[in-house]
C-alpha cells in the first residue's frame, strides 16, 4: 500500500508477500512516478461514479481534447512533434532515395511499400481514410492500410499463418517491405489491442527503428513493445504518437475516434509543411506534392475555426467543460429524441394496453359493452335484447383487446405527429455517408443499444451513398425505415457532383412507396439547401472561411447542387472574366476602400521573397516591352496603380505575414486576428494573385501581339523569355484551371474536417436518441457498455501459438534478467564483504 506525500512520491510499506529488490527501486523498474511524468497523462474530466452516462461525458470532453491536441502539435518540444520530426526525416530520406538513380527513371517505379498503416476496427477505418488523404497529397507515395490480423497471418511464422483470402496483402507481400525505406504506423487507441500489438512486434523485428505507434497515451503496451519505457527519466524513443484522449470507460467510440482522426490530420499538415521547409526537394514537388505553404495557412484557418467554433456549437460544451447554448446542438438533440419515439413506441403501446385491460376487466365494464349496455338501458330495451347486444359487444371488446397495441400505437403517432402507417416493431437505421463515418456510426449506435430490450431496440446498417447504398438497401426499403444521410457540401467546386450523386441515390430509395408512406430521411450537412426528397435537414454551422469559388460566385444561400453545377460549367466554359472580381477580392482582403489606396506595401524582405517565388515581379511593370504608351486618365490610371501595387506585394494578409514555421508553432490566440472568424481570410486567396498576374500578362501579350509575333519578341529580347512564356500560358487560362488548383485542398477539407463535423453531429443526435430510449422506465439499460465488456480499442482476438511462445520467451527473458541482477547484487555484496574483511585484517596486523 502507499501514502502520497507532498512532492508526488509515494511511501511504500513493504508487506511480507511483496518482494521489492533494492536495485529495482533504484533503477525505477518496478516503481513508476505518476505525478509529473510526461509519459503518463490523466483525464481530468473522467468521473467513475456508477450510473453515469460515460458517452455523454466523452462528447462533452471533445472540445478540451481537441484543444489539447492542437496545443501538443504547436509546441516544438512536445512528444508528438518529436516523433513527427523523426518520421519526417525518414520520409525525406525516402524523397532523396526516390530521386536517386537507383530507383530508375520514375520515382513511382521504385519497389516496395513506402508506408504501411495497420490496425483493427475503428482504428483501421480511420487509418484507411488517412492513407487515402496521404496518397492525395503525395501521389508518388505507396501507402497501404492493412488489417493487423492480415499482417499477422502473412508475416507471422509458419505455424501462425492464415491465408488472407480475398486480400491483395498476401504471402508475397512480405517481399515488398523494403528494408531500406519502408515505414509502418500501428494505430490503436488503448495501445493494447491484441492483433495490433502482435503486428507491431512482427513489423519491428522485420523493420527495426521504422515502426511507429499511434495510441491514446504513451504509457501503453504497444509503446512498451517498441522500446518506450514510462519511468520518469527514461529516454523518449520518438516512436509513439499520442492522441491525448487517454483511457475511456465508454465502449461506444466517440471522443477516441475524433482524437485519432484529428491527430492524423495534424501529422499530415506537419509533413507537408516540413517538406516545404527543409526537404531535399522543397522547391519542387517532393513525392508529387503540389500543396504549398499558403495552402497550409488555409488549412490552419479551417482547423482553428473547427476547434474553437464548430465543436462547441455541436456538442454544447466549450473547452473548459462549461455548457454552451447552441441552436445547432438543440436541433440535433431534438431530432434524436424524436427518433427515439419510434423505438419506445412498442413498449409504450403495451403499457397503455395493459392499463386499458386492467381498467376494463377489473371494473367489469369493457368499453364497447359499457356503451351498448348504457344505450339499451336508456332506450328501455328488453332483457333478451340487452343480453344479446351485450354478448355481441363483449365479442367486439375481445377483438379490440387483441389489437390494442396497434390501436394505441396509431393513437400515439397521431398525437406525436408521426407517420401513421409505418411498420410496427423494431426499427432499422441506415447510415449513409463516407466509409469511415458510416462504419464508426454503425459501431457507435449498435454498442449503445447492445443491452437494450428486444421491444425497444434498433438494427443499424451503414453504406456509402455514392457507392453501394443503392445496391444493398433499395430492395430492403420498407415503411418506417430510418435513413440518416450525410451530405457533402456541394458549394465546394469538387463536391458539387458528389452531393448530386448522393441525392440521386437517395431518390431511388425514396420513390419506393407502400400504403402511401416512404422511408423517413434525416440529412445532415453544411449546405442549407433542403431538397424535397429529404424529410428533415439539419444544417451544420459553416464556420470555415469562404472558398475562392464561393467568393467569385457570391453564393451563400441555399442552391440546388444540380443547378449550381450547370451554372459553374457555363461560367467555366464561357471564359468567366476574373480580372475585375480578382481585383475586388484582393482589395477586400487587403481592407482597401477603393480602387486606389495609400496602403503601404509589406516590408522589403517579404516583397523580395514574393518576387523571388513568383518570378520576375518587376518585369510586370514594364508594360508592353519598351514602346510608347498612351497616357491613362482618371480611374484607369488609378486601377493600374492599385493593381501594380498588389502585384509587387504578392499574396496578402495571412499569406505574407505567416511563415511555415509560424503555421506550425504559433499558438491559436496569436493567429486568430489573421485567420479567425472576424478576419476576411479566403481559402484559396493566394490564387487571386495568380489570377491578377495572368490578367496583366494577357494584356501585355495583346499589346505584344499587335507589334510582332512571339518569335520576333523572343529574338529581339524586348521582354524576358520567362515572362513571354507565361504570357502564352495566360492566353489560354480559364477559370477551370484556377479552380482545379484548389481541388486537392477542397478534398482535404471534406475528408479531414467537414466529414468529421458530420460524424460528431450524428453522434450527438444518436446519443440523444439512445439516452431517451434507455431512460424509459422500467426498461432502463446502460448505453455505455455491452455484454462483451470491450472498448473500441481493446478488441479481443485469438492469440496464435507463435505469439504464446513469444510471450513465454519474454517471460523467460525477464526471469533471466532478474537472476542476472540478483547475481550482480550478490557479487557486489561479496566484494564489499571481502574488502571489509581485508581492511579488518590489515588493521589487526598493524596493531602492536
Amino acid at each position: 500500500s502507499a501514502n502520497d506525500n507532498a512532492d508526488g512520491w509515494s511511501l511504500f510499506r513493504v508487506l511480507p508477500f511483496v518482494r521489492l529488490r533494492v536495485y529495482q527501486l533504484r533503477t525505477g523498474k518496478r516503481i513508476v512516478q505518476l505525478v509529473g511524468n510526461p509519459y503518463v497523462i490523466f483525464n481530468p474530466s473522467l468521473n467513475l461514479t456508477p450510473g453515469r452516462d460515460y458517452v455523454a461525458d466523452d462528447l462533452a470532453d471533445l472540445s478540451r481534447v481537441l484543444s489539447r491536441i492542437r496545443e501538443s502539435w504547436t509546441d516544438p518540444l512536445s512528444l508528438n512533434r518529436q516523433t513527427a520530426e523523426d518520421l519526417y526525416q525518414h520520409l525525406d530520406r525516402l524523397v532523396e532515395f526516390a530521386m536517386s538513380s537507383y530507383t530508375g527513371s520514375s520515382p513511382s517505379e521504385r519497389p516496395g511499400i513506402d508506408l504501411l498503416i495497420t490496425g483493427v476496427e475503428a482504428s483501421l477505418w480511420l487509418a484507411e481514410q488517412w492513407a487515402g488523404d496521404l496518397k492525395l497529397v503525395f501521389p508518388q507515395l505507396n501507402v497501404q492500410a492493412v488489417s493487423a490480423n492480415k499482417v499477422i497471418s502473412v508475416l507471422g511464422n509458419a505455424r501462425g499463418r492464415i491465408p488472407p483470402t480475398g486480400s491483395t496483402f498476401c504471402r508475397s507481400s512480405s517481399a515488398y517491405l523494403a528494408d531500406h525505406h519502408t515505414l509502418c504506423i500501428a494505430v490503436s487507441q488503448s495501445g493494447q489491442t491484441f492483433p495490433t500489438i502482435h503486428a507491431a512486434r512482427i513489423l519491428n523485428q522485420l523493420l527495426p527503428g521504422r515502426v511507429y505507434a499511434l495510441c491514446g497515451s504513451v504509457d501503453t503496451k504497444m509503446a512498451l513493445a517498441l522500446g518506450q519505457r514510462v519511468a520518469l527519466r527514461s529516454p523518449f524513443t520518438r516512436r509513439v504518437f499520442n492522441s491525448c484522449a487517454g483511457g475511456r470507460c465508454a465502449e461506444p467510440p466517440s471522443v477516441v475516434c475524433v482524437a485519432l482522426h484529428q491527430t492524423m490530420s495534424e501529422l499530415l499538415s506537419y509533413l507537408v509543411l516540413r517538406m516545404r521547409m527543409t526537404s531535399v526537394c522543397a522547391s519542387g514537388r517532393p513525392l508529387g506534392m503540389i500543396l504549398t505553404k499558403d495552402d497550409m495557412v488555409d488549412l490552419r484557418s479551417v482547423r482553428d475555426r473547427f476547434i474553437d467554433l464548430s465543436i462547441p456549437q455541436l456538442t454544447g460544451f466549450d473547452a473548459s467543460g462549461r455548457p454552451l447554448a447552441s441552436e445547432h446542438h438543440s436541433r440535433l438533440v431534438h431530432q434524436g429524441r424524436r427518433w427515439a419515439l419510434h423505438v419506445i413506441e412498442t413498449p409504450t403501446a403495451w403499457v397503455l394496453s395493459l392499463i386499458h385491460i386492467l381498467a376494463t376487466v377489473v371494473s367489469g365494464w369493457p368499453v364497447v359493452y359499457a356503451v351498448v349496455h348504457g344505450i339499451c338501458l336508456a332506450a328501455g330495451a328488453g332483457h333478451v335484447l340487452d343480453t344479446v347486444l351485450s354478448k355481441v359487444a363483449l365479442a367486439v371488446d375481445s377483438v379490440i383487446y387483441m389489437f390494442l397495441p396497434i390501436i394505441y400505437a396509431v393513437l400515439l403517432r397521431a398525437i406525436q405527429r408521426r407517420p401513421l402507417w409505418h411498420r410496427m416493431g423494431k426499427r432499422t437505421i441506415v447510415v449513409a455517408d463516407v466509409p469511415y463515418v458510416h462504419q464508426i456510426l454503425e459501431t457507435f449506435v449498435s454498442k449503445m443499444y447492445a443491452l437494450s430490450y428486444g421491444i425497444a431496440s434498433v438494427e443499424v446498417h451503414g453504406a456509402n451513398p455514392v457507392d453501394h447504398f443503392v445496391h444493398r438497401f433499395t430492395h430492403r426499403v420498407v415503411r418506417g425505415l430510418l435513413i440518416a444521410l450525410g451530405r457533402p457540401d456541394g458549394r465546394l467546386y469538387s463536391q458539387t457532383k458528389s452531393e448530386s450523386w448522393v441525392l440521386l441515390g437517395l431518390l431511388q430509395a425514396k420513390v419506393i412507396t407502400s400504403w402511401g408512406h416512404q422511408p423517413e430521411v434525416v440529412s445532415i450537412g453544411h449546405n442549407p439547401y433542403h431538397p424535397a426528397v429529404v424529410d428533415t435537414h439539419l444544417q451544420l454551422p459553416s464556420n470555415r472561411p469562404r472558398l475562392l469559388i464561393e467568393a467569385l460566385e457570391h453564393t451563400s444561400e441555399a442552391v440546388d447542387p444540380n443547378q449550381l453545377w450547370a451554372h459553374r460549367r457555363h461560367m467555366v466554359m464561357s471564359k468567366f472574366p476574373l480580372y475585375e472580381k480578382a481585383r475586388e477580392l484582393l482589395q477586400e482582403m487587403e481592407g482597401t476602400a477603393g480602387p486606389a489606396t495609400g496602403k503601404q506595401p509589406p516590408p522589403r524582405h517579404l516583397a523580395s521573397k514574393t518576387a523571388a517565388r513568383d518570378g520576375d515581379g518587376d518585369a510586370l511593370t514594364l508594360g508592353g516591352g519598351g514602346g510608347k504608351q498612351r497616357a491613362d486618365t482618371g480611374g484607369h490610371l488609378a486601377r493600374r496603380t492599385s493593381m501594380r501595387l498588389m502585384a509587387r506585394r504578392g499574396p496578402c494578409n495571412a499569406y505574407s505575414h505567416l511563415t511555415a514555421a509560424d503555421v506550425l508553432n504559433m499558438p491559436a490566440d496569436q493567429v486568430w486576428p489573421l485567420l479567425g472568424h472576424d478576419s476576411k481570410h479566403l481559402v484559396g486567396g493566394h490564387l487571386l494573385y495568380g489570377i491578377f498576374r495572368k490578367a496583366e500578362l494577357r494584356k501585355m501579350w495583346d499589346k505584344l501581339a499587335v507589334v510582332r509575333q512571339l518569335a520576333s519578341v523572343l529574338s529581339t529580347k524586348q521582354v524576358s523569355e520567362s515572362v513571354a512564356r507565361e504570357a502564352v500560358v495566360a492566353v489560354g487560362s480559364t477559370l477551370e484551371g484556377v479552380l482545379l488548383k484548389q481541388t486537392v485542398m477542397e478534398q482535404l477539407l471534406e475528408s479531414r474536417y467537414l466529414s468529421l463535423e458530420r460524424l460528431i453531429a450524428f453522434m450527438v443526435m444518436f446519443h440523444a436518441m439512445a439516452r431517451r430510449t434507455a431512460d424509459w422506465w422500467p426498461l432502463t439499460f446502460d448505453i455505455a457498455r455491452s455484454q462483451s465488456g470491450l472498448r473500441v480499442a481493446t478488441t479481443a482476438a485469438p492469440v496464435t501459438a507463435s505469439e504464446l511462445e513469444q510471450s513465454l520467451a519474454e517471460t523467460i527473458a525477464g526471469d533471466v534478467v532478474d537472476k542476472a541482477a540478483q547475481r550482480d547484487e550478490m557479487a557486489g555484496r561479496e566484494r564489499l564483504r571481502h574488502i571489509l574483511s581485508s581492511n579488518i585484517r590489515k588493521r589487526a596486523t598493524a596493531v602492536p
